[in-house]
């Protein structure tokens, strides 16, 4: 069997195109395996964040609670200064009216 050349140059450039396709594909691949591997990261950084800011909504919502109740902790104690106050303010009153008379039968009391 002869060779032709014709047939021999069309083989060459069918195995050069092989070649090259072959070559693309690698590359292909391993664009998709980095592709993969940044998803694999990407997902693993987007379940990180979710984990924080679900932390980060829980620990906002413990500390709004506490601010809450350190809140009424702090209106009671006013109530209840107000209350003493009021008391207190009471209780000079009457001792300011009731003083006079108390130095004067101390007084008179000591006199005689």
């Amino acid at each position: 069997m002869t060779s032709d050349p014709n047939t021999n140059f069309r083989l060459e450039s069918v195995e050069k195109a092989v070649g090259q396709l072959t070559d693309r594909v690698g590359d292909i691949a391993k664009f998709m395996e980095r592709l993969v591997t940044i998803e694999e990261r990407n997902s693993f950084m987007t379940q990180k964040h979710d984990e924080l800011k679900d932390s980060f909504k829980e620990s906002v919502s413990m500390l709004t609670a506490n601010q809450n109740a350190l809140e009424a902790k702090v209106t009671a104690l006013q109530e209840k200064m107000i209350r003493m106050l009021a008391t207190f303010s009471v209780i000079t009153g009457i001792g300011a009216v009731v003083a006079p008379y108390l130095l004067k039968a101390l007084h008179l009391g000591g006199v005689q």
